[in-house]
């Protein structure tokens, strides 16, 4: 369908469920006052008529009420404009449940940004487990045999860690979860996945607020500014007051069989570590439950990782992750290796420090002997 002028019991009644969704929404915001108007025709076809927020989310709320309207494993593609309507969409579909992913975007020179992106029900062939205390999250999956997408979350860890297996307390009500992923993932790289992983949590935050999803476009990288939100290399997640979030990929080879988890701790209250600074999600905002962040993170990872026959290819997040990654460098932190400061200057396609030494130039892959400052 293109244009507002089809309603949502005429997509209801259609000949569902279906393989594939396709929805070409108007670009253009409804006139305001005594603005020009266009004719009749063009009206109809290319304003955004519908109350609230859109067609976008209309399509959204008639999937809700009719849930056989798309067959297990289909997918929706939207085709929007970068207007506030369309720069939210993604987060309203995060948070009403569905995975997200730009399919291909073209930008014109005026400014205006055209995106399709695709819409479907994560890990819908996957397990879903919830302990009230596990010794790791990570470890669980890695000797289970659980499906692809299957996430398993703990109330407690008695070893959680993160890089170098350093301890990772998880406080109650801190959320700690893992997932199997795709082997052919880690074709670009542990590094890279696990800051893929970083934008996956503030990706989740950001749909718990109505906020443009920095995965969207690079452009929505600096969400809640007066906390700073950012990714701290190689694998966490900061806001100003201090460390928010892990995440962790470790992967198995036994044989031929490869697998790969992903770890991700967050803490939502304010924990008691004298360790290092850190803060938790109730800092930023009191609105999201433990249950609720479980559900968008893992809407989220399933955002970034997820394959399928419908599914887009996973595009190159290197814009946003260093975006994200500037938020925190901005802040005027120097990194020393071997008690010599370097410059931050990018990121390689694996997620590698791009540095200078003065000299020349350094690509750093491992944590071990950084010290930020």
């Amino acid at each position: 369908n293109e244009g507002g002028n089809f309603t949502n019991q005429q997509l209801i009644e259609s000949r569902g469920p279906f393989d594939i969704i396709t929805w070409n929404l108007p670009y253009l915001s409804p006139v305001k006052g005594d603005e020009e108007k266009l004719g009749p025709l063009e009206d109809a076809g290319l304003v955004d008529t519908q109350e609230n927020n859109g067609w976008g989310v209309a399509l959204l709320q008639s999937l809700t009420k009719e849930s056989d309207l798309l067959k297990p494993g289909g997918a929706i593609y939207l085709l929007h404009t970068n207007n506030e309507r369309g720069n939210l969409l993604q987060s309203r579909w995060r948070a009403a449940g569905w995975a997200t992913r730009i399919s291909s975007e073209l930008q014109f020179d005026d400014g205006e940004r055209l995106t399709c992106f695709a819409a479907w029900k994560p890990h819908e062939k996957a397990a879903r487990q919830s302990h009230d205390v596990l010794d790791s999250t990570n470890q669980y999956l890695m000797e289970t045999d659980l499906p692809i997408g299957s996430m398993v979350t703990a109330k407690q860890q008695l070893a959680g860690r993160g890089q170098r297996k350093r301890v990772w307390d998880t406080n109650e009500g801190d959320f700690a979860g893992s997932w199997v992923l795709d082997p052919e993932l880690m074709e670009c790289g542990p590094g890279m996945m696990q800051l893929d992983a970083g934008v996956a949590v503030i990706d989740a935050i950001c749909a718990s607020q109505d906020i443009p999803l920095p995965s969207a476009h690079w452009t929505n990288c600096n969400p809640f500014s007066n906390h700073n939100l950012s990714i701290h290399w190689p694998n966490d997640v900061w806001a100003d007051s201090g460390k928010l979030a892990g995440c962790l990929i470790e992967g198995r080879q036994t044989g031929k069989h490869q697998k790969v988890v992903l770890g991700i701790g967050l803490n939502l209250g304010i924990p008691n570590t004298e360790d290092y600074p850190s803060t938790g999600l109730s800092d930023i905002t009191n609105s999201v439950t433990l249950e609720g962040f479980t559900d968008l993170i893992d809407t989220a990872v399933s955002s970034q990782f997820e394959t399928g026959i419908l599914i887009p290819p996973r595009p190159n997040q290197k814009n946003a992750v260093w975006a994200l990654m500037t938020n925190h460098l901005s802040r005027g932190l120097s990194l020393k290796q071997d008690a010599e400061k370097l410059t931050v200057t990018s990121i390689s396609k694996a997620g590698e420090l791009i540095c200078h030494d003065g000299r020349k130039r350094r690509i750093i892959s491992d944590s071990y002997n950084l010290i930020w400052n």
